[in-house]
């Protein structure tokens, strides 16, 4: 004999219904005769939806689905790895209605220490667009910019990029640390500069020259 296998308000729209069906192993949660929630046979729970696909599933019509917010000094939404063999990472798609498709993801990289920018739809997939490093630096990948002919804004001002010199990294704040290249393209004539205090003498050599070519005056040192 089946029990009652349900807890219902006075007319039975508000209510905790334990299999609705036949050994189906669902919990459904009901308010005003509409199912708001479930959890499925896996554990899964979804919010607005019956047919939850990962551990919380949340699908609703409306633009605002989730607010953390707290009395207190902070409100923190936090994301960590299982262990260090993994990374955390936050994927944003197109659209959950059809077939998703992965277009930007926000990942720690690094070992955990470094945040990573990547635009998953682009050419080549899953290629690194700007990355924080651990200690305050910002890597940007120019080649990228250059290739497709856009640009990286300053302060409201476009900087105008180019290949003509490579896109290049500074690994450190010191004219003494490395200096080293983002991607393969360049076209320093030689070996790229080894530090910052290198790279700045020879482009100061290079302009030097060439307004010495054109009949100006050489730069003052």
């Amino acid at each position: 004999m089946r029990r009652s296998t349900n807890i219902a308000d006075a007319d039975s729209d508000t209510k905790i219904d334990v299999e609705a069906s036949s050994d189906e192993d669902k919990i459904r949660f009901d308010t005003a005769g509409s199912e708001r929630m479930i959890i499925d046979e896996t554990g899964k729970v979804g919010i607005g939806t019956s047919s939850p696909d990962v551990d919380l599933d949340v699908k609703k019509s409306g633009t605002t689905i989730a607010r953390v917010a707290s009395t207190g000094s902070h409100a923190n939404l936090r994301f960590g790895r299982a262990n260090s063999s993994y990374d955390a990472a936050m994927l944003f798609y197109d659209d959950m209605a059809t077939t998703p498709s992965l277009q930007w993801r926000i990942q720690m990289t690094n070992g955990g220490t470094d945040l990573s920018i990547r635009d998953e739809d682009g050419s080549p997939d899953g290629q690194e667009i700007m990355k924080f490093k651990d200690g305050g630096g910002v890597d940007i990948n120019a080649d990228v910019a250059v290739a497709s002919g856009h640009s990286i804004t300053v302060g409201g001002t476009a900087v105008a990029l180019t290949s003509a010199l490579g896109a290049y990294q500074l690994a450190g704040a010191s004219e003494s640390e490395p200096f080293s290249p983002i991607g393969s393209g360049s076209a320093w004539a030689g070996a790229p500069p080894a530090t910052i205090q290198e790279a700045i003498d020879r482009i100061a050599s290079y302009v030097t020259t060439e307004i010495a070519a054109l009949g100006g005056a050489a730069l003052i040192p």
